[in-house]
């Protein structure tokens, strides 16, 4: 796990410098990138949570809150893409409209 969050991360960051990640995104990914190096480097709080959560296994509570996490953020993505269909669905409207106006 302490590997595939150091590569993520470096992958991550890496997006970020060609400018194909926005502030918003990167820091999200960042924020995600770091917890799951946390949760590598300092299992102990993981182990106390799916004991207290009578979870079978800590890597079953971190699949499960990972799970969750990008769950929500897929959610939250796919209400942003609605909003800017809806806008673009406007503004080709408003440009057919003004085309319009000026054929006639």
């Amino acid at each position: 796990m302490f590997v595939s969050s150091v590569i993520s991360f470096w992958f991550v960051m890496h997006q970020i410098r060609k400018l194909r990640l926005q502030v918003e995104d990167a820091v999200f990914w960042i924020l995600f990138m770091l917890v799951l190096f946390g949760v590598s480097v300092f299992p102990f709080p993981i182990i106390v949570l799916s004991d207290f959560l009578r979870i079978e296994s800590p890597a079953n509570f971190v699949f499960l809150s990972v799970i969750f996490v990008l769950i929500l953020k897929v959610f939250s993505m796919s209400l942003y893409i609605s909003k800017i269909d809806s806008q673009v669905k406007e503004l080709v409207q408003r440009i057919a409209l003004e085309k319009e106006k000026e054929n006639v």
